[in-house]
Order: structure tokens, then sequence, then C-alpha cells
């Protein structure tokens, strides 16, 4: 944020900031920043200039922390509450992304846009856990969203909610829970997919042995090579892949849309009950190491908050060969850096961006439980059958001891015959070899018979 105001400040002393100077501002549009503001004004936003889900919500006028100058903030309808309730110079902060420079009134405009998540469940298990219901949204949300908890209103407070209320959507390794009713946001989601999107019926923490994935390009393996499009679509279902193929992203959205509106059921009848052990590995700048459990969120991000250069989370699920990791890298201390999520070797993820929000992202990741996601799920599946197969492989014949006696006593009645009939059988010594050699292999395949009837 320091460079953008900086920029501002320096057309601002050469008198160049026009309407025909935006193209300097291209850089900045889409960046996330987190924001301490100061309360001036707010009017209704009826204008449809930026993104028609601001409408019928607020423009905030508001001072910025530590810049000295006023910027518009757009907030969505969903938040009109919130709003109505600020002082004049109160101070709040806010997840903001940069959109325009306005140079009629010399302000910089910000978009704040919430993403819909669940409250933290309580439940120890989990499995049946009940989630909080989301306020009626009015509008929808966009790619740059970032993770807030939407708030219980007064209709549905006490309400039951269930694990199909919700559906799980990740968007280029984003997690988002949204209201199962809400079809239409759901689709606008998945339209922001740059790189690609994941759905499971219910919330992340419950498994619906079911999801679609569409895959438009693969992340590629170091920073800074080609990106290669795949548009790869996938449907598991139960424990086996439905459908692998190519296609193109519109008839992948139009299969998951035919789900959606017809046949979107949740299935509880998952064979895996619990879930293993979960821990999480915390690395900071390639030397210190610490391991938590996943409820001690608060220690595990203060712990993060002494980086200097790097840090790195990994979720050790049960031990099993299954990984799933987010890391942050900043070339210097004052710099943005490159945030990437891994999962199974191959990344998901990979966005710059401040180290205050790359935090957040952290701090999101461990409280949604991002790491239980359709692909640990599918992992989980694929062990269970693969264990189940083992257990009923056909165990290998033993020889019991009463067998093992029987086959003593055979032997030794058949060396005495044998050597008998040698020596009445033979005239001569070669004659005698050839006719004991004979009956010793005679006896040999019936002794195999027996063993093996046996």
């Amino acid at each position: 944020m320091d460079e953008l105001f900086e920029l501002i400040e320096k057309l601002r002393e050469e008198r160049s900031i026009s309407s025909g100077t935006q193209d300097v501002f291209k850089k900045f549009i889409g960046k996330e920043y987190e924001a301490n503001l100061s309360f001036i004004s707010a009017s209704r936003t009826f204008s449809l200039r930026y993104d028609d889900s601001y409408s019928n919500g607020y423009t905030v006028n508001a001072l910025i922390e530590g810049k000295g100058c006023e910027v518009n903030v757009l907030f969505l309808p969903v938040e009109n509450k919130k709003i109505e309730e600020l002082k004049k110079g109160e101070n709040f902060e806010a997840t903001v992304y940069f959109i325009e420079y306005d140079s009629l009134y010399e302000r910089a405009v910000f978009g704040s846009n919430p993403q819909i998540i669940s409250e933290p469940v309580s439940s120890p298990e989990w499995i049946n856990r009940d989630i909080a219901t989301s306020e009626e949204l009015k509008s929808d949300g966009s790619d740059l969203d970032e993770l807030i908890a939407a708030k219980l209103n007064d209709i549905e407070a006490n309400q039951p909610t269930v694990a199909a209320d919700v559906h799980s959507l990740e968007v280029d390794g984003k997690l988002k829970l949204i209201p199962a009713n809400k079809v239409d946001l759901i689709i606008h989601e998945i339209n922001q997919a740059k790189n690609s999107w994941v759905f499971m019926s219910g919330n992340n923490q419950q498994w619906s042995r079911e999801f679609f994935s569409y895959i438009i390009n693969s992340v590629p393996i170091n920073e800074g090579d080609k990106i290669k499009p795949l548009q790869l679509f996938k449907h598991w279902k139960g424990n086996s892949w439905k459908e692998q193929s190519f296609i193109k992203a519109p008839d992948a959205l139009h299969r998951l849309k035919l789900y959606l509106e017809n046949d979107s059921k949740f299935d509880d009848t998952s064979s895996i009950k619990s879930l293993p052990d979960i821990s999480i590995d915390a690395e900071l700048d390639w030397s210190s190491n610490r391991v938590f459990e996943h409820e001690d969120i608060d220690d595990v991000v203060t712990y993060l908050n002494n980086f200097s250069n790097f840090w790195t989370l990994s979720a050790s699920l049960g031990g099993s060969f299954y990984s799933d990791f987010i890391q942050y890298l900043r070339p210097e201390i004052d710099s943005e850096g490159v945030f990437e999520r891994w999962r199974n070797g191959e990344p998901v993820l990979r966005e710059v961006m401040s180290s205050e929000v790359a935090m957040k992202r952290a701090e999101a990741y461990l409280k949604q439980k991002d790491y239980l996601c359709a692909a640990y799920y599918q992992f989980l599946e694929e062990k269970d059958s693969k264990d189940k197969f083992d257990n009923v492989r056909k165990p290998k014949a033993k020889v019991s001891k009463s067998n093992s006696k029987k086959g003593n006593g055979f032997w030794a009645s058949f060396l005495a015959i044998t050597f008998f009939g040698w020596v009445g059988m033979a005239e001569n010594f070669i004659e005698g070899a050839v006719v004991f050699f004979f009956l010793f292999m005679m006896g040999a395949v019936f002794f195999t018979l027996k063993i093996t009837k046996s």
C-alpha cells in the first residue's frame, strides 16, 4: 500500500493526475491490503460503475491511517448494518482491494467484499457438526473475496442446520462455504476462477462422497514458468471416478448446474466415520520448527508473526502420505511476497500479496480446516477400499502339525519300500539306481497331491 500512495503523492506534486493517467495504476488494480480507516461519512451506492454487486450498499469516505488522505471504500449491502452503526471519527479495519483512482475527487477507490463462510463449530466430533447459517445475501461475491465470518440473523439464529445447508466451493485454492440455496452465487464464484474450482456438497468438515472439479490451467511448479491450459473435468462419486474428460469450461459448469438443480443430495453413508489425528507443523525462515495441535490456532499465528522472510504451515493428517501445506516467501522484510498452497506435490495457488494478507490467509486456513478438502476425502476412500481388498485376499495354505506328522510317516514308509524294492528288483548297481530314482519320483508326486488336497 505504501507504494500506491507514494505514487499518488508524486503525481499530485507533479500535478499530472488526470483521467488519462489511469494506466500508471494498472499494476495495483486488484491488489489486497489490510487497511486501518477512520470513518468520515457514508452514502448509498446506486451507480453500477464498478460492479453491480455494490448496488444498494454504502460508499464510505474515510481517512486511511498513516497516509493523511481520504479514500472511498465500497461495501456490499450485506454490510449495511455495520456501516450504519459507525460514527464520525470511529476507527475500523477492513480488507480492501484497489479498484481505481478517482481523478475528479482525487481519491483512491477500494472495494471490500466479504466471503461467505460458516461460524466456527464447537462440537469435538468432525462429523454431524452444526454450522452457522448466514445472513440473507443481496448480491454476489467476487474473485477477490477474503474470508470473514457471516453473522447469524435474528430469524435463523435458533433454527437447527445440517451439512446440506451449505456447499463447499474451492476457487483457485481458496475455500468458500456458500448457502445451498444460492445457486446463482455458486455459479458466479466459479466464473471468477482463473485456474481451478472444486465443488463438494456440504461443509468441508463432512464428506458427502461426491465432488466435481475442473482444472482450467495447471499452476506451474516453478514461479515464472509458463501456465499450461488443461481443461480437465472430473466427477467423483462413492469410492471411484464417474467421469474424467477434457471439456470446455462452459460444458463443465453446465454439468454442475444440472446437479445443483436436480440431483444435489447430501450423502451421509460414508465409511469414513472419523478422521486420523491432525497436527500442524510450522516452520520459520528454514530453521525454527514447531508442531502444534490443530486447535492451537492463536499459538500458531503468534508463532508465524516472528518470521523474517519465510514461513510454512503443513497439515499432518494421521501420518498418511497425503500432503497439504501453505507457505509465504518475501525477498525483503518491507516488500510483498509470494503466497502458495501445495497439495500432494503440486501447487494449486500462487499469489503476490502483503505479509498481512498472507497471515489472514494462514489464519483462515487453520480456522476453516481448508486441508479437509475433496482431494483428502478421495485419498481416504481409496485407502479404505484398498484396506478392504487386502483383508479379503485368500490367505496362504498352511500345513498343520497333524499333516506334518502324517507327512513324516509317509516319507519313512516310502523310503523303506523304495530301499527294499531297489534291493529286491535290482540285478546290478546301475539298474538299482534307476529303479530307486523312479520310485522316489513317484512317491514325491503322490505326497504333493496329498498335501495339496489337505
